[in-house]
């Protein structure tokens, strides 16, 4: 996934987002305003250099990761997760693992 700090990069996932991580402080991140399910992320400092990465869970237990690296002008700002769940052999994208929900306590 690629970022930049003048531009912000919209995920949009199948189902709610209930839980997001940032690998690094070069990143931000937040749901958009009314869109359970689109995360919108950009860069916190410019140029940065090393690469971080960037996790969500969605509340139909998928995990969902990516590696993100700083471009001055990111090949896609708008990233449909369902175009990596529909591909014809069945398999779950390489991002894209199942998780399982459990109350503790």
């Amino acid at each position: 996934l690629e970022v930049t700090f003048d531009k912000t990069t919209h995920l949009i996932f199948p189902a709610a987002i209930c839980y997001v991580d940032l690998g690094s402080n070069n990143l931000i991140a937040g749901k958009a305003e009314g869109a359970e399910n689109v995360l919108r992320v950009k860069a916190a400092v410019r140029d940065f250099e090393t690469e971080t990465n960037l996790s969500v869970i969605c509340d139909d237990g998928s995990l969902y990761s990516f590696n993100v690296k700083y471009a001055d002008e990111p090949e896609k700002l708008s990233v449909e997760m369902a175009d990596f769940l529909s591909q014809s052999d069945g398999r779950l994208p390489a991002n894209r693992s199942d998780i399982y929900f459990k109350e503790l306590g």
